[in-house]
């Protein structure tokens, strides 16, 4: 490492004893020792580091203590009182296992040599190491996994095993992408009239004009009615003011207002605000725009819109946008926002004919509220239509799993994994998942988790099974005996013994 100071380096060395204890040291710490006059020639200043602050160097220092991943004398010692291989050994057994002495040792291990590569057999104690060996290297799938296992070692269960422990390895979980959750279209309560539940978020930032680079976009969730209102920041008290002198100020005060997570909806300045007008606010989840739809739609279509004048000045061509937006044919109200709120079709700029007034029915101006008042109080809030069909998919481990992944929907870097966790899980509804991230219980979409898989949850699965079947009186408990009668022994091309059941050998001679 190097100081600040340019005129003074520092060269730090782990070894403990370099120095004036150099004639002590071992043989490695003699060839740091005649380094010693080219490195004074550039600082004096030589210091030890502690091998935990400096783990690599501690490492590469002690490459000679370095043992192989597994120790093939205790397996040895191991598989003496092994009572798997005794079992393996007898000779209704496939396995062709034979007491084989390793390349390089005077170490006697057994080996299966049914195949054309000998294939130690691990016990218990070495099967998570012989695992580790074949999976940390690239991580592969499950299958690949338990291929690349039984080519190379023996024991029973093996297969079963690797993918066990591939499916609960925590680097492919939080690395790897499998499929994502999509569960079926929430729906909201229906509004009971005009403007009681208003869907609200912010756009931007957009490119500076006339000073402003943000909008506040709102939307009645019963007329489809729209608002933009441009915003020099997104501060939460420029965010509130914009609300209450437009939508407030011209529909009045809404039952319920929708938002996302944002800094300005979630500080107490807007808290205060709804407990001033007695507005409920609905939060959506985090990472999770399809719950605040109905606005986010309205996003891309003034981004479209702004798009095709081909300007930066937005600001000029947006009161024409909400005009023509609120002006247009709407197919699922059949008929467009002016007429929900207005009760007439608005008359755009260019129009030549004008509508012709109506010569007889003239009512006056309190029958015309009275019964204007009559038709709106009857209308229903129209069913809402789904563009698209989208086939819903929830992994069936997620309503019972202890631990999840959350995918992280952030910017991230190209190497950085998709997911964190794992998370515990707090509760559970058909939508979300209060989940404990950081500390904290946060509600979480299920369209982002994924279950988690540990060891410790999977070996308290395998002890529930084994205590079921221990706990079940018409079970057997002999360890020797077998469903169904085996046959004879067989040897096969390959050379290995086989033994059939005996419903497969009927028919045979």
């Amino acid at each position: 490492s190097t100081s600040s100071s340019r005129s003074q380096k520092e060269v730090c060395w782990y070894h403990r004893r370099f120095g004036d204890q150099a004639s002590k040291c071992t043989t490695p710490c003699r060839y740091k020792a005649k380094s010693t006059p080219i490195i004074g020639q550039f600082t004096t200043n030589i210091r030890h580091i502690s091998g935990c602050d400096n783990v690599v160097a501690d490492t590469l220092s002690r490459i000679e203590a370095i043992s192989p991943a597994i120790d093939y004398e205790a397996l040895a010692r191991a598989q003496k009182d092994d009572a798997e291989l005794l079992q393996c050994l007898r000779p209704e057994s496939s396995l062709q296992l034979k007491q084989v002495i390793l390349p390089g040792t005077s170490v006697m291990v057994y080996c299966d040599c049914s195949t054309s590569c000998l294939r130690p057999f691990i016990t218990k104690d070495f099967r998570q190491t012989a695992f580790n060996i074949v999976h940390d290297l690239s991580h592969p799938g499950m299958n690949a996994t338990s291929r690349l296992a039984t080519q190379r070692f023996v024991w029973p269960s093996i297969k079963s095993d690797c993918r066990r422990w591939a499916r609960s390895c925590i680097a492919c979980q939080k690395s790897k992408v499998n499929r994502h959750n999509q569960t079926p279209v929430g729906t909201f309560a229906p509004p009971s009239s005009r403007f009681d539940h208003v869907h609200i978020d912010l756009v931007g930032p957009l490119p500076v004009s006339e000073g402003y680079r943000y909008c506040l976009t709102c939307v009645d969730r019963f007329s489809r009615w729209p608002e933009a209102v441009p915003l020099e920041n997104i501060e939460a008290a420029t965010v509130a003011r914009a609300l209450f002198s437009t939508w407030i100020s011209r529909f009045g005060t809404p039952l319920r207002i929708t938002t996302d997570q944002g800094r300005q909806f979630e500080s107490d300045l807007f808290r205060q605000l709804g407990q001033i007008m007695g507005t409920a606010r609905l939060r959506t989840t985090a990472f999770h725009p399809a719950a605040n739809g109905l606005v986010e739609r309205l996003h891309r279509q003034l981004k479209a819109a702004i798009r095709c004048h081909a300007t930066e000045r937005w600001t000029e061509v947006l009161p024409a946008i909400l005009l023509g937006i609120r002006a247009a044919w709407r197919d699922d109200l059949q008929a467009s926002s002016a007429e929900m709120v207005y009760g007439q079709v608005l008359r755009l700029p260019g129009e030549f004919l004008a509508k012709n007034p109506a010569s007889s029915g003239q009512t006056t101006a309190p029958t015309f509220v009275t019964d204007l008042r009559r038709h709106f109080n009857g209308l229903r809030p129209v069913q809402e239509k789904r563009h698209g069909v989208r086939t819903p998919f929830v992994f069936k481990d997620l309503a019972k799993c202890k631990q999840v992944f959350v995918r992280r929907d952030t910017l991230k870097g190209a190497l950085e994994p998709p997911y964190t966790g794992p998370h515990p899980v707090v509760s559970r509804s058909s939508k979300t998942a209060v989940v404990q991230m950081h500390g904290t219980n946060t509600t979480v979409s299920l369209d982002r988790l994924k279950p988690a898989y540990t060891m410790a949850e999977e070996d308290d699965g395998n002890n529930a099974e084994s205590s079921s079947t221990a706990d079940d009186p018409t079970s057997t408990t002999d360890p020797t005996s077998s469903p169904e009668t085996a046959g004879p022994a067989a040897t096969t091309r390959s050379g290995r013994r086989v033994r059939f059941p005996e419903r497969l050998q009927s028919g045979f001679s």
